[in-house]
């Protein structure tokens, strides 16, 4: 039988490759140009351009290109817990252990201290627009929420002690936080109220659960949520109602991060004390990859909105950068062709042509398999004469 001739052309969203062995995570994860020291939080805007990073005594670091290049902002030297921004990039907030909050409106270019309570602040949270915040204290039985963009701040008892982590929707209705040493409440307007939902109080080996960070999708239906005493991480498709354990390894879990449609997650072991390893899943958290990055005291994990830039801050050491990269493989199997590529957190259309005129490009009605292990999408190419052009086009 005659082979068909393949060619994998290169287009404007498209970088071709060739390789028998690819794999999703061993695209990029790299060094950002941040310094080496204690972060303690990293941020990410909705298109992956901007990050903005803080210091656990130090200051508050701006990235405009994905990490590349870093400046440090006029923000004063504090104890900087946590950092969250809105979906353009353009409005921040920041929350120190030592007392304070402030607000940026300029992507941190300059920063503004609220009128807020000298509290042990742990974690903050935003919506898309920047307006609505959720602000957690870890020695104060109250959540704090915004409406105004930190102009003022409202307190509300809850029986919890020990708050660890909030995240927010993208509309800022719906809330989840977690407790240290308790439970996972949601809020469903604003922060003004919240529930402790039915995530479990002893994680799957026996031992008290100890809830260290949440992610939220966008609408605030999927939740994610990770055990830093050697757990696993939980996954809730009904905004907390039930929650699920995972197929994640036991582990130190500090940080976890999602995308938007909540299908790619991103979660960080190690902490401050300790080292451990980045893990990601492809497929709402049904299985997890570790990562090639090197073993850190990893704290903080941060996700564009398509998950297609994810960031990684170690307490001690560097902030690392992931970003997908398409890339389209060709490889002989016995009778037929087989052409795959990776599949990413925004994914991308298989188009063919007989030709490679701009007029004759067509989706292909190859139908791709998927290979979780290592997040391969892949089509067999039957054997025919004749030329045949393949590329990827942004979904």
């Amino acid at each position: 039988m005659k082979m068909k001739k393949l060619i994998l052309i290169l287009g404007a969203v498209c970088v071709y490759l060739l390789g028998p062995n690819p794999s999703a995570w061993a695209q990029s994860w790299h060094p950002s140009g941040a310094p080496g020291t204690n972060w303690s939080c990293v941020a990410v805007s909705s298109g992956g351009s901007q990050l903005m990073a803080t210091v656990y005594g130090g200051g508050i670091y701006s990235s405009t290109n994905a990490g590349a290049g870093w400046s440090l902002t006029p923000a004063p030297s504090l104890l900087w817990s946590s950092v969250a921004g809105s979906a353009d990039g353009l409005r921040w907030v920041a929350v120190a252990s030592s007392g304070e909050i402030y607000t940026s409106t300029n992507r941190g270019e300059a920063w503004v201290s609220n009128a807020v309570p000298n509290e042990y602040w742990v974690s903050v949270a935003s919506a898309a627009d920047g307006s609505n915040l959720v602000a957690l204290c870890y020695y104060n039985s109250q959540v704090y929420y915004s409406t105004n963009a930190g102009a003022v701040w409202t307190g509300v008892a809850q029986p919890a002690i020990h708050w660890r982590s909030v995240a927010a929707s993208a509309q800022g209705k719906k809330w989840v936080a977690a407790v240290l040493d308790g439970g996972i409440y949601v809020s469903t307007n604003a922060g003004a109220g919240w529930n402790l939902t039915s995530a479990p109080l002893t994680n799957q080996w026996g031992t008290a659960s100890s809830w260290s960070s949440v992610a939220s999708s966008a609408d605030g239906s999927r939740l994610v949520a990770t055990d830093a005493q050697g757990g696993g991480i939980y996954i809730s498709t009904n905004s907390g109602a039930l929650w699920n354990v995972t197929a994640a390894p036991s582990n130190v879990w500090y940080a976890v991060a999602s995308s938007s449609d909540g299908s790619h997650l991103i979660a960080a072991s190690g902490g401050p004390f300790g080292s451990g390893h980045l893990y990601a899943s492809p497929d709402f958290g049904t299985t997890w990859n570790p990562s090639p990055a090197p073993v850190g005291a990893w704290y903080s994990a941060a996700s564009s909105a398509s998950g297609n830039t994810l960031a990684a801050a170690s307490y001690g050491g560097r902030i690392y950068v992931w970003q997908y990269t398409p890339t389209l493989f060709i490889a002989n199997r016995q009778t037929n062709i087989v052409v795959s590529w990776i599949s990413g957190p925004s994914d991308f259309t298989l188009q063919q042509s007989p030709d490679g005129a701009p007029a004759h490009w067509n989706a292909s009605t190859l139908i791709p398999s998927f290979t979780a292990s290592n997040s391969l999408n892949a089509v067999g190419v039957p054997p025919a004469g004749g030329t045949c052009f393949f590329r990827l086009i942004s979904q």
